[in-house]
């Protein structure tokens, strides 16, 4: 099943508070060596050696700017002005497209990947079970065409990935992850690889001049890539300091080593670093280029993810950090009635990544950035556009409240009979 946004975040989240430890003193000149190589094998290893670079020279600026200038203080968070509310068929029609629910032999449609403004990647399979074909919808005509079957022998897909011409995948195989691959004119489905370590394996990733591209997990993860058309497996660098899997790609929010708040924005394939600065008390979650999200921090837990001193209800102790970060027993979606008290309580505050802008934004609860960073999102299923000053809702889409569900870059769920059903791609917004 497609990694929703509520669990990628759920991951970010985690390891927040965590510090980061020193990258070897011999790092940035062995990158520096590699940059020079020129062949096409390893120019493609350039953005990665850029990143590294940019994630030890990028973390010893910030460093040295808070030490020689203190932490920055911000005025209050303010409330944006009124926005402009308005419905997303009034706002963009042109994003909203409905399907039918099943397909003509029966299966579920589901929708798990926004390939681009007008293409929509379907997993369709029984109700509740495991997809056993990946679709293709045409958002423009209706059209729907079978991309590749999957077999008991395929990946179950969890994350995918498409450049308009493959969509590639990973998943679980008899206890294995593997990576697989299909070109979305159709065809049968490939084997990339099978991970022998699941430290190898994808967390996020993307397809960029003819490679497949990610990071594996953990604190300190390896940037990886191999040919989308098959090929030896190549790790092209790591991370070495401590960030979070970029939920903007390729921007990934790496946090400053003495405060273990967030420090840089590095962009993983071009090396571009932009300081963060928070405002004071704040705790980020996670950061773009255009905005980043956060909330002041709770003397309770320090960390500072939620601002609540509300017990949350779960398996465990309610004061540890895992009980603010799980959403293992909050169904897809994340409907309010389902989700721990303070993701409903919460206070999200929003500011650019230099520090301005600092504001309340008009929403509710848990959110979070979506397309590319320029909108927040939130728990009642609205967006909010912080350069318009305009909150889009979904009321005159949303039939069924429960079937809500989100991906990175959709939003979909059923109207009331059941038999059709829609959805919102953030993609086709301009």
């Amino acid at each position: 099943m497609p990694e929703t946004v509520e669990s990628r975040l759920a991951r970010t989240l985690k390891a927040a508070g965590e510090l980061v430890t020193d990258p070897p003193g011999d790092l940035v000149p062995a990158v520096q060596r590699r940059r020079r190589e020129r062949t096409r094998r390893h120019a493609q290893a350039v953005f990665a050696a850029a990143a590294v670079i940019a994630v030890v020279a990028g973390s010893s600026l910030a460093v040295d700017r808070l030490r020689a200038d203190g932490p920055v203080t911000r005025p209050s968070p303010t409330p944006s002005t009124s926005p402009t509310v308005v419905s997303a068929q009034q706002a963009r029609p042109g994003a909203i497209s409905r399907f039918p629910t099943r397909s003509a032999d029966g299966l579920t449609h589901r929708p798990a990947l926004a390939v681009d403004a007008t293409r929509v990647l379907l997993l369709t399979g029984p109700e509740g079970a495991d997809a056993t074909r990946m679709d293709l919808l045409d958002t423009l005509s209706g059209a729907i065409t079978t991309v590749t079957n999957l077999d008991p022998a395929v990946a179950v897909p969890s994350i995918l990935a498409s450049d308009g011409r493959y969509v590639v995948w990973s998943g679980d195989v008899d206890g294995h992850k593997e990576m697989w691959q299909a070109r979305l004119s159709g065809g049968p489905a490939r084997r990339l690889l099978r991970f022998d370590y699941s430290d190898d394996a994808p967390n996020s990733m993307v397809i960029r001049d003819g490679q497949v591209i990610w990071l594996g997990p953990g604190l300190f993860p390896s940037i990886l890539a191999v040919p989308v058309d098959g090929g030896t497996l190549e790790q092209l660098g790591s991370a070495m300091s401590q960030g979070r899997n970029p939920t903007v790609w390729p921007w990934m929010m790496l946090l400053d080593p003495t405060s273990g708040k967030a420090g840089t924005l590095t962009d993983l394939f071009t090396g571009e670093t932009v300081p963060i600065i928070p405002a004071d008390g704040v705790e980020l979650f996670e950061c773009g280029p255009k905005w980043c999200t956060g909330t002041e921090t709770d003397p309770a837990h320090p960390w500072g993810h939620y601002a609540s001193t509300t017990p949350v209800a779960g398996p465990g102790d309610p004061a540890t950090d895992e009980m603010y970060v799980t959403f293992d027993t909050v169904p897809r979606g994340m409907p309010t009635e389902a989700l721990p008290k303070p993701l409903l309580n919460i206070e999200i505050l929003i500011q650019r990544p230099d520090g301005s802008g600092f504001q309340k934004p008009p929403l509710t609860g848990f959110a979070w950035l979506v397309h590319g960073g320029s909108l927040i999102a939130d728990t009642h299923h609205r967006f909010f556009n912080p350069e318009r000053n305009q909150l889009i809702t979904l009321d005159d889409l949303i039939q069924v409240p429960d079937t809500v569900k989100w991906t990175n870059d959709l939003v979909y769920g059923r109207n009331a009979d059941s038999t059709t059903s829609w959805l919102m791609n953030l993609k086709a917004i301009d």
